[in-house]
C-alpha cells in the first residue's frame, strides 16, 4: 500500500495530513512533491520500511514528522533533504540500526528527535553538528555500544533532556571540550551510572592537574638547584681570588 503523488495535487494548500495505521508500505521519492504547504505530517503506526532519499525535498515548511511505529530499517543520507523548517522528528519504534553522517544536517531548527525503540549501535561524532537549537533526544532502548568523543558537544547549550537509558554503553560523554555535569544531568541514566561518569569525569581532571603540578614543582626544584650552583660557583671564584 502506498499513497500516489496525484493525491496530494488536489490538497496542495493542506498544512496537516494524518495516515496513521493505514497499512502503508512505501514512501516514493515523489509522493510528497506537490504537498508544498504542509506543516505536520503523521505517518504513524504503517509498515513502512524505507525512507527514501529527498522524499520531502518540496516540504520545506513541514514543522513535525511522524515516522514512528513502523518498520524502517534503512534511512538514506538524504532522507530528510529539504526540511529546513523541521523542529520535530520522531523514528521511534522502527528497526534502524544505522545513522548516516550527515542524516540531520539540513534541520537547523530541530527541537525535539526521538530515536528511541530502535537497532542503533553507533553514534558519530559529527551526526549533530548543525542541530544548534535541538532540546530533546531520545536514545532509549537502543544497541548503543559506541558513541564517539564530542559527539554532543556541539549542542550542549541547548541540550535540556538527553535519554541513553537501556543501552549496552555509553561511553564518550567526557570531552574536553565538554561540560560533563551539564551533559549528564541532562541525561535519563540512573543514579549509579551517572556518578560512575561524574566520576570518571574528575579523576581525569585530577590526573591532569597532578601532572601540571607535579611540572611546577619540577620546574621551581631545578630553578632552586640552578640558583644554588650558581652561587657556589661565585663563592668558589671568590675564596680563590
Amino acid at each position: 500500500t502506498y499513497l500516489p503523488r496525484i493525491f496530494f495535487e488536489f490538497f496542495e494548500e493542506n498544512k496537516l495530513f494524518t495516515a496513521s495505521s493505514c497499512q502503508l508500505q512505501e514512501i516514493y521519492h515523489d509522493t510528497f512533491s506537490h504537498a508544498l504547504k504542509l506543516h505536520f505530517l503523521v505517518l504513524s503506526s504503517n509498515n513502512i520500511t524505507i525512507v527514501p532519499g529527498y522524499a520531502f525535498r518540496n516540504n520545506s515548511e513541514m514543522q513535525t514528522l511522524k515516522l514512528d511505529h513502523n518498520s524502517i530499517q534503512q534511512l538514506t543520507a538524504d532522507a530528510f533533504r529539504g526540511l529546513t523548517s523541521l523542529m520535530t522528528l520522531k523514528l521511534s519504534f522502527n528497526k534502524i540500526t544505522h545513522l548516516p553522517l550527515y542524516i540531520f544536517d539540513e534541520l537547523e531548527y530541530l527541537e525535539t528527535l526521538e530515536l528511541n525503540n530502535n537497532r542503533i549501535a553507533v553514534i558519530s561524532k559529527g551526526l549533530f553538528d548543525r542541530n544548534h537549537q535541538v532540546a530533546t533526544i531520545n536514545l532509549e532502548n537502543n544497541a548503543i555500544t559506541i558513541i564517539d568523543n564530542g559527539t554532543f558537544d556541539p549542542i550542549t547549550k541547548t541540550l535540556t533532556m538527553l535519554n541513553l537509558e537501556n543501552n549496552k554503553c555509553v561511553n564518550g560523554l567526557y570531552h574536553e571540550d565538554t561540560n560533563l555535569t551539564k551533559l549528564i544531568e541532562c541525561c535519563t541514566l540512573s543514579q549509579e551510572m551517572k556518578s560512575c561518569l561524574l566520576q570518571s569525569g574528575h579523576q581525569d581532571e585530577e590526573t591532569s592537574m597532578g601532572v601540571w603540578v607535579f611540572l611546577i614543582i619540577l620546574m621551581i626544584c631545578g630553578s632552586t638547584i640552578f640558583f644554588a650552583l650558581v652561587m657556589s660557583g661565585f663563592l668558589l671564584c671568590g675564596s680563590s681570588s
